[in-house]
């Protein structure tokens, strides 16, 4: 919780344009600082001097963002980290010519006579609004939820082509059909010739159990998803048709036809054959009845077993996707949420037309999404994504710090170093043909009203 320290040993002023503010609250947990508003508000676009007093000439000020400013105002820890010093001296610590402060969240810490005191800093955006704000986290975050939908379905033996506007539900519920197709046509076919039945006392058969109603309402509910998704197929057809064939998109519009085309002769095929089951001689004497407990002989006969399976993988609706609980903290950070979102959009670019490049390893890529329930993992300054085509090889590296010597450098982990002092971008691309280094292309995500 935020704690207002007696006589705290050190004190925080600042001045952002006309305004002096004088920074009393702290609090004791790092963790607590995203739970709560922040203690300091100030608008971008003005300047913002820093005096930082205390008792102990060894207390440091740390900050979100000190690491931008000119090597020669900061010091270095024992960790690289850059911090300030006390002193009776005002610190200009952001100019809005020259090194503006994004908007966004801010941490500040300061570590005076063995102990930490924490502070949380939020600059109001003044051409960025609330509402754009929320509008690129949401992006982000349905670029995050498409990626790992991608990868599940590519991880069950179907990888989702680009027909984006298809709602994802069909997507799965069809993959899930066809994932279970041979399993559960081996049991329809057996079930044709051999369903379950009792003797009544006219010795006739009574097929007019539960196992078998259930059968008529699994058989029903997936020819329902088999047909939704059909008419999907059907609208988005109807879409591609109705683009002009010019040359730019002649061959994008001729490529979703053929890839419509091919799912819709998968998914009619499908149809007609899950519906063989309703000739069979017995299948007219099964009642409907919704509703009905489901019986034992639904998990102990296997070809009912397959059957039921695949109703309740269909009964799931949709993928839980789940994201780390670090990206509620990182994205309050404007500048956090414009890299994540930078360095997710120059990897889907790879990914994607005209490039296509495949990845091999690294960050969600390496997890076996093959549940109804995906985590994605954050996003760790370091981070590596490792893409191939042909002979090239790409590394796509988040944040990570590039050495100072030639001596410390890596082949495929850090294959250059930098005399400069921005030595760690945001993004690092890594070029490799044949196994032999080609050099990086370095980029930085910056907000700019």
């Amino acid at each position: 919780m935020a704690t207002q320290f007696e006589a705290p040993p050190f004190s925080l002023a600042f001045l952002n344009g006309d305004r002096f503010i004088h920074l009393k609250e702290f609090f004791e947990e790092e963790k607590e600082l995203y739970q709560a508003e922040a203690g300091l508000k100030i608008r971008e676009n003005l300047n913002l001097m820093l005096l930082f007093r205390s008792s102990d000439p060894k207390a440091r000020f740390y900050m979100d963002g000190l690491e931008t400013l000119p090597e020669r105002m900061i010091l270095r820890d024992e960790e690289g980290q850059a911090y300030l010093a006390p002193s009776e001296q005002e610190y200009l610590l952001f100019r809005y010519d020259d090194y503006p402060l994004i908007p966004g969240y801010y941490k500040l810490t300061v570590f005076v006579f063995g102990k930490s005191y924490h502070a949380l800093l939020q600059v109001l955006p003044k051409q960025m609004t609330q509402a754009q704000w929320e509008s690129m986290k949401e992006e982000l975050e349905k670029e995050l939820h498409d990626l790992a939908l991608n990868l599940f379905s590519k991880n069950m033996g179907q990888a989702i082509p680009t027909l984006k506007e298809l709602p994802s539900r069909l997507w799965f519920r069809f993959i899930m059909i066809q994932k279970s197709y041979k399993p559960v046509m081996a049991a329809l076919s057996d079930l044709y010739r051999k369903a379950n039945y009792r003797i009544q006392k006219n010795r006739t058969f009574d097929y007019d159990l539960p196992e078998n109603r259930w059968l008529r309402q699994i058989i029903a509910t997936i020819e329902k998803s088999l047909q939704e998704f059909l008419q999907a197929l059907h609208e988005q057809e109807e879409k591609a048709r109705a683009i002009l064939s010019d040359k730019n998109l002649l061959s994008s519009k001729n490529k979703t036809l053929s890839i419509i085309g091919h799912y819709r002769s998968q998914c009619e095929r499908m149809i007609s054959s899950f519906r063989f089951i309703c000739q069979a001689p017995w299948y007219k004497q099964v009642r409907s009845r919704p509703k009905e407990m489901i019986p034992q002989v639904m998990m102990t006969d296997f070809r009912y077993a397959a059957l039921y399976k695949l109703y309740k993988d269909l009964r799931k609706e949709n993928i839980e996707v789940a994201l780390d609980r670090t990206y509620q903290y990182q994205w309050k950070r404007t500048d956090l949420l414009y890299e994540n979102w930078g360095f997710l959009k120059i990897c889907n670019a790879l990914m994607n037309d005209p490039l296509r490049y495949e990845v091999k390893s690294g960050w969600l890529f390496d997890l076996d999404f093959s549940d109804h329930h995906l985590f994605i993992p954050s996003l760790p300054s370091g981070t590596t994504i490792v893409l191939e085509k042909g002979k090239t090889k790409l590394h796509l590296v988040y944040d990570a710090l590039i050495p100072r010597k030639s001596e410390q450098t890596e082949k495929y982990k850090a294959p250059l170093y930098i005399k400069g002092t921005h030595d760690r971008p945001d993004g690092r691309l890594d070029i490799y043909q044949e196994e032999v280094y080609g050099g990086s292309i370095l980029f930085d995500f910056k907000y700019r009203p």
